[in-house]
């Protein structure tokens, strides 16, 4: 708004009027669409965080149960192998 258009809006305002409440109303509104642009884009910025935050937790999940599944498979293949053991030497006693 350059200086002018200033200058005219405050002369109708010290006029009053019916034009003064239409440039209020006016600048409210501008006001408020203003707002309305600011909430938005916190909104979206939380929503990212939000969403950012949940990735990195489902990351955390994935990890944990891929190394769940890991560790209980090394001990499948343990136990396996003392239950091969375990035969040889039953098998061994009994002859």
């Amino acid at each position: 708004m350059d200086i002018t258009s200033a200058t005219r809006l405050a002369n109708i305002l010290i006029d009053g009027g019916s034009a003064a409440v239409v440039v209020l109303l006016l600048l409210a509104i501008a006001w408020l669409i203003a707002d309305r642009r600011r909430v938005l884009k916190k909104l979206a910025s939380a929503e990212q965080e939000l969403l950012d935050e949940v990735h990195a937790r489902d990351l955390k999940l994935d990890n944990l149960t891929d190394s769940y599944f890991r560790t209980i498979m090394g001990i499948t293949e343990a136990l396996n192998g003392l239950k091969i053991v375990l035969a040889e030497i039953n098998g061994r006693l009994l002859k």
